[in-house]
This record gives C-alpha cells, structure tokens and sequence, in this order.
C-alpha cells in the first residue's frame, strides 16, 4: 500500500494535478474563513450597534428627564447629572455612524434635533441659575420644545428600524457567499478524491502489469526456459492482462536471409481461439508490415474502412477490438503481438506500454531460443545435408536401445552407403559430390515417416533408425528407399547421374548389451549387399540372415 502511494505521489502528472487542486481548495478555504470572520464581525457590530441606539434613547431620555427637573427643582444636582450624561450621547451617536455608515442621514437627523434640545437645555439651565424657573419651566415643557423632542424621536424612530433591514441584507450577502464556498469546496473535494481514486487505481494496474512482467523475464530469462510452451505461457498472462480474449505473437521474415513465419498462440486458450480470428491476426500483422506505431482500434465497429481495413471480416470473427505492437527485429524480420477481444477495450493508454515491455521480454527470449536452436543445430546435425550428425544419432539409438529395454515395441536399424560416390568425386569433384549427397538426403526425407531418424555416420556412409518397426516391414522400407534413390537422378554438370545405393538392415534389440552390435549386424549386412553387386538390400537379424546366409556375407567392400 504505501508503495501505491509514493508511486502515485511520485508520478510527475499527479503532482501537477495534485498541487493545481490543492492551490484552488486552499484559495476558497481562505475565502471561506475570511467569509466567515467577516461574518462574526458583522453580528459583533449589530449587537453593538442596537445596543448603541438603545443607549442613545436612554441617554436622551437622561438629559431630558434632568434639564426638566433642573428648571422645576433649581438644584443644581441635576446640572451635574446633565453635563455628566451629555458627552456619553455624543459618544453614543458617534459610535452608531462609525457602525452604520449608511444611516448615516438618519443619524445626521437625529444629532441635529439632538443639538436644538441640548441648547433649549442649557438655556433653561441658566434660567434656573438666574432664580428665573417660570421662564425655565415655560421653555422646556413649551410647544417649540416638544416639537423638536417629537422630531427628535421620529428621526430615531427611522434609524432603529434601519439597523434590521442593513443587518439581514448583509447576512444575506454572506449566507449566499458561503453557500457558494461551501459549494466550491464541495467540488474541490470530489475533485482530490476522484483523482486519488483514479491515480492509486492506475498505480495498483502498474504494480499488477509490474509483478507480472518481471515473472514473466524470470521464466522466459532464464536458461533453457525459451520453448514454445513457456513462450506461450507468457503470452496467455500478457492477454489476460491486456483484458484480450485472442493473443497471437508472430515471427515475420520479410527477407531471403529469414523467409520464415514461426506462430505462438497462449498456451492456456488455445484451443479457445478459432482458426478463422488466428488467421485475420497472421493477415492484419502481415499487412501492417513495415511497423509503424502501435495499432489501436478500440472499438472496431465505429471505424471506418479507411481507418481499419479488415472492419469486416475482424467484425465476422468476432473480433470488436485489436491493439497490436510490433517491433523490428533487424535483417528483415518483425516480431508483432496482437490482442483481440470480444469487446470494445477501454484502457488503450495502460495497456500499450504492457504491450510494448511485453514484447521486448518476447524478443529477448525467441533470439535466445532461436540462437539455442542454432547451437544445437550445429551440435547435432550434419552442415552438408541438415541430417542428424554421427555422434547425435548414435545418442538417439542409445535412447532407443533403452526405450526398447523397458518395452515390448521393436525397432529397425538401416546402414546405407551411395555406391560408387568415390568416381563421382573423381570424376566431377567435391561440389558434384556434395551435390549428390545433398539429393540423396532429401530423397530418404522424403521418404521416410516424421519419427524415422536419419544421421550421416561419415563420408557416403548414412544410418536410419525406423522405431516400432518389425524386421519384415523394415526390409520393405528399406527396398522402397533402394527404388526411390535409383529412380531420382541428380543433375551433375548439364547432365543426369544415376545413383544407387546399397542397404543392410538390421533389428535393434532389447538384448543387445550396446549400440556397437547393432552397428556391427548393420555393416555386415551393407557389406553383404555390396559384394552381391550394390544396388541391393541385405539383412542380417540377431537370429539369423534374412535372403542371404550369413556364411555368404563378405567384409568389406571398397567403393
């Protein structure tokens, strides 16, 4: 897990991501709670600002209350109390414009009203000083006086309703705003999680695609583990990886050096892939040849001709996407991987790379094979005529000769020599010779079964290892291959040469202690057909002599 995390922290394009919504979520964080100090502010300054107006009706009510008393009483108690009270209303009133600025022509009313009682107060005040009370007491509770106390009130009257309308205004504009915020944040947040999500899923593919290709370097990687089993092992978890139904990896040699076409399917599917969808594969991987680039189509039925070529006989195979990757090997060759499912494929950005590190572990593995098949090529077949070589084809009749200890099934060995290869030489030369030697080779392939073995023992001389043959049916083969060399002339220098050859034949059997016996009733039966004129079949079994006695085989015979 927390190498899913440092994987997704450390891919450059999630961090951009990262950093890029982390910046806005922190910008409207910081709106959000300047947003809301703004807010606390503002009910802060209502509550004081209604405790501002309530101040000043009381203040007012103060200054009233001891000018009148000041007038009916002459005390001079009432002054002290007066001036005592009249700054706090000052202060009162210009708290409330500091609050409220835009009530600020309600307030401008209320302090002018408010300066013509005060000096209507003061007035009576010194009146009251003078012992003059009756003109004091007239003055302040006179008409003049209580008009200006109802313009008074009325102005404050208008300014104390205000402070309700600009307090729910503004808490408007601010519950809108961090509606808004609380919206943006929102958004911000599914954003991070959403591309957290989708980064620790990418990331948990890649580790998967990861575990995955370093098994499969592993196995293919290591020595001896390039066969075509294992190669179609690796293959089989490539498509399962690549969420493919079809996989098909294919060798092409476009040049003389390497006409070959080698295919491996998944070893795991397939039997599962129809012949007809692993033959439009081999088409689409020929056809796209030279490699230009991966080969996406995702969704096949929404292509166009122009843009798939093989639109519909892929969509008649059941084939509803492709991707394919191909890689140029050198000297003419391409390696090409091609994925097909039933569906249309969704992660084209994944699973091309897969593809593509895929295919070079392919690579890797099939030049390793191939170079492996090359050395064991030189080290077990003849360079002239591509059969077994001596050395190799006696380890197979060891194998035989062990095979036929443990069981019941026979095997019949032929010892052939070309007849008179020697004039051949002498007269047309060593290329003539190879020549003839070359054709002969081809002609016991030809005739002979997959599982027969055929080695070069050395100069003319060849070898033919027939497994689960009887000793009658070994003697028919053997006649068949004498008619088949002496009917297949070789062209030596513009003209036709006749070969023959002669063969002895031989059972292997269970009871022989070593191959060498075998070789030794082989021989002699050669030589036998040798000295009865060449041309011939001679055989001499573990018992007995088939055709000639063994008393009439000879030695050896010069060619």
């Amino acid at each position: 897990m927390r190498k899913i995390w440092r994987r997704v922290f450390h891919e450059r394009r999630n961090q951009l991501s990262f950093a890029l919504v982390i910046v806005f979520f922190t910008a409207a964080m910081g709106m959000t709670a300047w947003t809301l100090f703004q807010y606390r502010a503002h009910n802060r300054n209502l509550f004081e600002l209604q405790d501002s107006g309530a101040r000043i009706r009381y203040y007012d009510e103060v200054l009233t209350m001891s000018a009148r008393m000041a007038a009916l009483t002459g005390a001079p108690d009432w002054e002290r109390r007066y001036e005592g009270v009249a700054p706090l209303l000052d202060q009162a009133l210009a708290r409330a414009l500091e609050l409220s600025p835009a009530s600020r022509d309600h307030l401008d009313q209320v302090d002018d009203h408010n300066q013509r009682l005060i000096a209507a107060e003061r007035q009576a005040f010194a009146l009251a000083r003078a012992d003059r009370r009756e003109e004091a007491v007239a003055l302040l509770f006179g008409g003049a006086y209580d008009r200006d106390k109802i313009s008074y009130a009325a102005a404050l009257k208008h300014f104390v309703p205000d402070l309700p309308q600009v307090s729910l205004a503004m808490e408007m504009r601010l519950a809108h705003s961090l509606w808004i915020l609380a919206a943006i944040d929102a958004l911000l947040f599914l954003v991070i999680a959403a591309l957290l999500l989708d980064a620790f899923r990418r990331q948990a593919q890649y580790l998967i695609i990861e575990r995955v290709l370093r098994e499969i370097a592993r196995r293919l990687v290591a020595p001896g583990q390039h066969s075509d089993e294992e190669i179609g092992w690796a293959l089989d978890e490539v498509t399962d990886l690549a969420d493919g139904d079809y996989g098909l990896l294919i060798r092409l040699g476009v040049s003389p050096s390497s006409p070959t076409r080698r295919v491996w399917l998944p070893s795991g599917r397939a039997d599962q892939v129809p012949p007809m969808a692993q033959r439009l594969l081999e088409r689409v991987a020929v056809q796209e040849n030279p490699v230009q680039g991966p080969l996406v189509w995702p969704a096949i039925r929404h292509l166009s001709p122009e843009a798939c070529p093989f639109r519909t006989p892929l969509l008649a195979a059941g084939i509803e996407s492709l991707l394919g990757v191909g890689l140029d090997l050198g000297d003419g060759i391409r390696l090409w991987l091609l994925i097909g499912a039933r569906r249309a494929l969704g992660r084209q950005a994944t699973e091309v790379p897969l593809l593509e590190s895929a295919l070079e572990l392919f690579s890797r593995a099939i030049a390793t094979q191939e170079h492996e098949e090359r050395l064991f090529r030189l080290a077990t077949t003849d360079a002239l005529t591509g059969l077994l070589n001596r050395r190799y084809f006696l380890d197979k009749l060891t194998q035989e000769l062990k095979r036929l200890r443990r069981s019941k099934a026979g095997a019949v060995l032929l010892a052939l020599d070309v007849d008179f290869f020697k004039a051949v030489n002498n007269t047309h030369g060593h290329a003539a010779g190879d020549r003839v030697l070359k054709h002969f080779a081809f002609t016991l392939k030809a005739s002979l079964r997959d599982i027969d073995l055929i080695g070069r023992l050395g100069g003319e001389e060849f070898g033919i290892l027939l497994p689960g043959t009887d000793p009658a049916t070994g003697l028919t083969v053997a006649e068949r291959l004498r008619e088949a060399v002496a009917l297949s002339p070789v062209r030596v220098q513009n003209t036709r040469q006749r070969i023959t050859v002669s063969i002895g034949v031989t059972d292997l059997d269970a009871k022989d202690e070593h191959i060498d016996q075998a070789l030794q009733r082989a021989d002699q039966a050669l030589y036998a057909a040798k000295g009865a004129g060449r041309n011939g079949v001679r055989a001499l079994m573990r018992r007995e002599v088939v055709r000639q006695p063994e008393s009439e085989i000879t030695g050896p015979v010069q060619s």
